[in-house]
């Protein structure tokens, strides 16, 4: 029993050895010899010896069955191999060599991790760079397109302005046409015209700008222009030169110039006074 355990402690430092020195622990561990029953001894020594007789105490013991001996001795040493292997193990676990092994291996396996993760955030920058790429040539695209369509509506609204400007041009040059073939034949010539004449290029916004412009010019300057005295004295004068060639004509003796020229001169005077008026309204 004693034989057995110097074997199996030997086999344990073997095996610390072998853990050490990176060797596998498998060879250490291999199962011990048999120690040989009684009966092989005996039968040993008698063999060496001659014959001799057998001890007093020896023929006093019965045989017992050998395969059951070994079999005990087979469970014994599987017990005690067992219990060592798990002493072994608890011991080699807090031993240098097995923690710079464990550290070792912890290390490949950190460095194995960190060069996926490497790998993994390499390949999401890429498909970052990709979709912003894609965002960004979208953009560009769908600026593009806009672009295109505010040129175009730009270009139909200068056409539609261009067209509005040439329909009001010759609705202008239309109304000068009817008002000049009305006038035609008239003693005055001008007696049909047209209301306004607006410049070409204004809406209508900027024209009622100009409108109140105007009228604001004509109201400081109305006092001066106009003036009831002269309206009143006009008018007198073309009454008095009208009555004068009404009284002419009836006359027995008419005179034809001065009549033709207090005529001329009472449609003037008309004018002039008609014209006050209108400046004082």
């Amino acid at each position: 029993m004693q034989a057995l355990t110097a074997a199996h402690l030997a086999r344990c430092h073997a095996h610390s050895a072998a853990s050490c020195s990176g060797r596998t622990p498998a060879a250490a561990w291999a199962a011990p010899p048999r120690p040989p029953s009684r009966r092989r001894l005996v039968a040993g020594r008698a063999a060496g010896s001659g014959p001799q007789q057998p001890h007093p105490e020896e023929g006093e013991v019965p045989e017992g069955n050998s395969g059951l001996q070994d079999s005990l001795i087979k469970q014994l040493q599987f017990e005690i191999g067992k219990k060592r292997f798990r002493t072994a193990t608890s011991h080699d676990a807090r031993h240098p060599c097995l923690r710079l092994l464990v550290d070792e291996f912890v290390e490949e396996e950190a460095e194995g991790l960190r060069a996926k993760a490497e790998d993994a955030k390499a390949e999401l920058d890429k498909l970052a760079d990709l979709q912003n790429l894609r965002a960004e040539v979208a953009f560009n695209s769908a600026l593009a397109d806009i672009n295109r369509e505010a040129d175009e509506f730009e270009e139909q609204l200068r056409k539609s302005r261009e067209e509005r400007e040439a329909s009001e041009r010759e609705q202008e040059q239309w109304e000068d046409d009817v008002a000049v073939a009305r006038s035609q034949g008239q003693f005055f010539q001008t007696l049909y015209q047209t209301n306004k004449k607006r410049p070409v290029g204004m809406n209508a916004e900027q024209l009622q700008r100009v409108q109140e412009r105007a009228d604001k010019v004509k109201e400081a300057a109305r006092p001066e222009v106009g003036s009831w005295v002269r309206y009143y004295l006009f008018a007198f004068l073309a009454f008095v030169l009208a009555a004068e060639v009404a009284a002419d004509l009836q006359s027995d003796a008419p005179s034809a110039a001065q009549d033709v020229l207090y005529t001329l001169l009472v449609i003037a005077l008309g004018w002039t006074s008609y014209s006050e008026r209108k400046s004082l309204r």
